[in-house]
């Protein structure tokens, strides 16, 4: 094995960086060919870390670390990449939208522009006078040129990267993200290290691997890969409803439920997905009547939930979200003619209020569920109710 740390690029790679977008392609000799030609080439200061790992032996690899590894005989080597605790908050870093901070993360200084680096250059003690011309020696005749300084385009040119001192902080590295991208308005970048597939494939180890975390990461889970879809549902809710969009700080949902729920303004949007539509038009229809019970008899309680501002529909119709202003009372068309509900709702009052939610809960008493009703939020509908906050101490904390 031969290891070097983070930022200190190999000799006999090769790196281009679009300097656009700051992506960062990168050319490499083969193990055989680096150990053969390149390795020689190396001063004793500028050597790597290395080892040899017997059969049994297990070697790990930190985050960012170059590695070229050499097979000395016939060999069957068991690889993993994982993520822990101390590691989580690089594998986020990676997996955000945009290439200049992954380019960072892979090659030092080497990723930065002129303007960028001269910018870091003067806020970190962390920096170097290498040229940033200089991308990395491929021959001996390049070594030789670039240990003695010579001018290039009128710039200096040395050797000095080795020696130049990179910090592979997330802190430090968070500071090259792309601040005009985000996973909500960026499409799934097909530079991540880990994609939409083994996002979920990731999700599944953890499923099987913590039975006692099962509710937590599927609510989780529901809520991330769906994010975009909330964040568009909440928006026309807003839109609809004269609030204002969602902004850059409130495009996350808060909570700890599956339902997402967004804070805009003074206002919340609670969107209800938890348990498929069926289960969620009856929390939706629960709330409703509840809230309406207090009022009817002007009860003290009234000053300890929160003002209901509007409630409603979104559904998804010809690829477009519609919104259909609904009291809970009665059943509107668009839920009627879905033909996703399985009970029979009373078409006066709150049709999906507490008499028909304990029915249900009856009915399914001792049953297994349906697995597309316990799929939170893949129906095509969902209720939502626009709340602001109660004006003495929640009803819950009484």
């Amino acid at each position: 094995w031969a290891l070097y740390p983070p930022g200190k690029v190999p000799l006999g790679v090769t790196v281009h960086v679009n300097e656009d977008d700051g992506d960062v392609n990168i050319e490499s000799p083969s193990s055989l060919q680096w150990w053969l030609d390149y390795y020689p080439l190396l001063p004793d200061e500028d050597k790597p870390i290395e080892c040899t790992q017997l059969p049994g032996e297990t070697i790990y690899v930190p985050s960012g670390w170059w590695h070229c590894v050499l097979n000395l005989e016939t060999t069957i080597a068991v690889t993993q990449n994982y993520v822990n605790s101390n590691n989580f908050e690089f594998v986020c870093l990676d997996m955000a939208p945009g290439y200049r901070h992954k380019g960072v993360c892979r090659v030092g200084w080497l990723a930065l522009d002129e303007e960028t680096y001269e910018n870091v250059r003067q806020s970190t003690a962390c920096y170097s006078d290498w040229s940033r011309k200089e991308k990395r020696a491929k021959t001996n005749k390049d070594v030789d040129s670039v240990n003695s300084e010579s001018t290039v385009n009128g710039e200096s040119r040395t050797y000095s990267l080795w020696k130049d001192g990179f910090s592979y902080d997330i802190n430090f590295l968070s500071m090259f993200l792309d601040r005009d991208r985000d996973h909500y308005i960026s499409p799934w970048n097909v530079g991540n290290s880990i994609g939409q597939r083994e996002l979920r494939e990731w999700l599944s180890k953890l499923w099987i691997q913590k039975p006692q975390m099962r509710e937590l990461i599927w609510k989780g889970a529901c809520i991330a890969l769906n994010a975009d879809k909330w964040l568009e549902c909440a928006s026309k809710i807003c839109s609809t409803n004269n609030l204002p969009l969602p902004s850059d700080d409130e495009r996350l949902p808060v909570g700890s439920g599956s339902n997402p729920v967004y804070l805009v303004g003074n206002s919340v949007v609670k969107i209800f997905v938890e348990g498929g539509l069926e289960a969620s038009l009856y929390d939706f229809g629960t709330e409703l009547e509840f809230y309406s019970l207090l009022h009817e008899i002007n009860s003290p309680l009234k000053k300890h939930i929160p003002s209901i501002l509007a409630t409603g529909i979104i559904y998804v119709e010809d690829g477009t979200f519609n919104n259909l202003t609904w009291d809970g009372k009665g059943v509107p068309d668009v839920i009627s003619k879905s033909n996703l509900i399985k009970t029979k709702c009373d078409v006066h009052g709150f049709s999906f209020g507490i008499w028909g939610k304990k029915q249900l809960e009856y009915k399914n008493a001792g049953m297994e569920m349906d697995g597309s009703d316990s799929l939170g939020g893949h129906s095509s509908m969902w209720p939502y109710m626009v709340i602001k906050r109660c004006e003495g101490k929640m009803f819950a904390n009484l």
